[in-house]
């Protein structure tokens, strides 16, 4: 996939292909000339849990909507940018945001080419349940009969969050050995062999 974006300052352009490495984004003319091999850089997506505090979101500039804002707020203390175009993917893509939900109309070529930047650079857009038919949780396919998308939601690279639970299991094990070593337990086993023994010699007179 290839964007090219001569509006921003200076223009940037995106390319990404499967099984050449991560994709780039150079610095480049108006009409996509690049500027040298010193603008090109490599560009990856961030890794987070979301279950994370902080998270940055990327919605559209005109084209918001009451479920946007609904899935962004059940997140912990989400940070939240627009942008126009296809460059809410790209934002994903290069990492400066971590998800960017569209739950609005778009057409396959409004997301095809920014769509293989996101998955090159290790990130994905899924399918979401919205006003066509969608196969949730799925990556959005291309070449369809019908050219609209389904609602989709742009993920950076997501990993589950380490469960504490062990951690504290641990934590209790060591407490529970710790409490057999306790002094008032140590008390407590010399008094009762004290008593064994006296016993035993008692009776045994």
């Amino acid at each position: 996939g290839v964007v090219h974006s001569p509006a921003l300052a200076p223009p940037l352009c995106y390319k990404g292909c499967k099984g050449l490495g991560p994709p780039v984004r150079e610095e480049c003319d108006a009409v996509g000339g690049n500027a040298g091999y010193d603008s090109f850089k490599t560009i990856h997506v961030k890794t987070f849990s979301e279950e994370d505090e902080g998270l940055t979101f990327v919605a559209s500039a005109s084209h918001n909507t009451p479920e946007t804002d609904s899935f962004i707020a059940k997140y912990k203390k989400p940070n939240y940018e627009s942008r126009g175009s296809s460059l809410k993917l790209l934002m994903v893509a290069e990492g400066s945001a971590h998800i960017y939900p569209r739950l609005a109309p778009t057409m396959e070529w409004d997301t095809c080419a920014a769509q293989a930047i996101v998955e090159c650079a290790g990130g994905k857009v899924l399918q979401a349940a919205g006003d066509v038919p969608a196969d949730a949780g799925k990556p959005v396919v291309y070449n369809k009969p019908n050219l609209r998308n389904p609602y989709f939601i742009v993920y950076g690279n997501v990993v589950q969050k380490k469960a504490k639970k062990a951690k504290k299991a641990i934590k209790f094990g060591e407490e529970e050995k710790s409490s057999l070593v306790s002094p008032v337990n140590i008390v407590l086993v010399v008094v009762l062999a004290i008593a064994v023994f006296y016993f035993t010699t008692v009776a045994n007179k």
